[in-house]
C-alpha cells in the first residue's frame, strides 16, 4: 500500500495548530491525561490510532502513561508497532522508555 503525500493546506495547518493548542491547554489545566473510554483507550491510544505523532509526543512529554492498555491489552507502543512503520524515532523512544 503506497500512500500519497498529505498536502498541507492552510485549513489543515490551522486544524493541526488548534488540536495541539487544545491538548496543551487540557494538560495545563490538569485534565486527566490517562482517562480511558469504554474500550479502555486513552488519548495516547487515539493519537497513535489516528497517526497524530505530534499529539502522542506532547501527551508523553506532559506525563501520559504509555503503560496503559486497552480492552485488547494493547499498549500505545504495541498499537504503533502494529501500524507497521513508526516513522518518528523520537516517538518510538518515548513509548519504549515509558513502557
Amino acid at each position: 500500500l503506497v500512500r500519497a503525500p498529505i498536502q498541507l493546506t492552510p485549513a489543515r495547518g490551522l486544524r493541526i495548530v488548534l488540536r495541539t493548542a487544545v491538548l496543551e491547554l487540557l494538560a495545563l489545566w490538569g485534565a486527566p491525561l490517562d482517562q480511558h473510554d469504554p474500550f479502555y483507550r486513552t488519548a495516547l491510544h487515539y493519537c497513535i490510532l489516528t497517526q497524530w505523532d505530534a499529539g502522542a509526543k506532547l501527551l508523553l512529554h506532559k506525563g501520559a502513561s504509555a503503560k496503559a492498555t486497552d480492552m485488547l491489552r494493547q499498549s500505545a507502543l504495541e498499537m504503533a508497532m502494529g501500524r507497521g512503520n513508526i516513522a518518528d524515532e523520537e516517538l518510538f523512544v518515548l513509548l519504549a522508555e515509558n513502557t
